[in-house]
């Protein structure tokens, strides 16, 4: 999964012990949440109008297993490139998981920003490499 959990501070929790496998799932859950449907988002970009995002629902319902975004694409609404770019703005538009994390209630405040100065270390360790 491409969701911000599913990045490397994520993968370090884990693996320091501070947050568990489920914690991770609750978190990509809670960050795709409060993140904006993809609909919603090309509808505010006025990228599709109110009745192409009802279309491509109507579509989805009879085939619940397709995205939005390839339905759109075949649709013919959206391109493969314009997809993408709507992609990145969701992916974009997603709280941090330091946010999500505090929300929860997962960690105390003082872990996650002893866990996140500990990360950044190891980050700029890796690219002064």
């Amino acid at each position: 999964m491409a969701d911000k959990c599913s990045s490397g501070f994520c993968r370090y929790l884990v693996d320091q012990g501070l947050l568990s496998e489920e914690d991770v799932e609750r978190l990509e859950a809670g960050s795709r949440e409060r993140g904006m449907r993809l609909g919603q988002l090309l509808l505010k970009d006025r990228a599709l109008s109110l009745k192409q995002v009802l279309t491509v629902l109507e579509r989805q319902e009879d085939e619940p297993g397709r995205l939005f975004g390839e339905l759109a694409v075949d649709e013919g609404l959206l391109s493969r490139e314009e997809l993408e770019q709507a992609l990145v703005r969701q992916r974009i538009s997603r709280p941090h998981p330091a946010e999500v994390i505090l929300e929860m209630g997962a960690l105390e405040p003082r872990a996650l920003l002893e866990a996140l100065i500990s990360y950044a270390k190891i980050l700029e360790a890796h690219l002064a490499a």
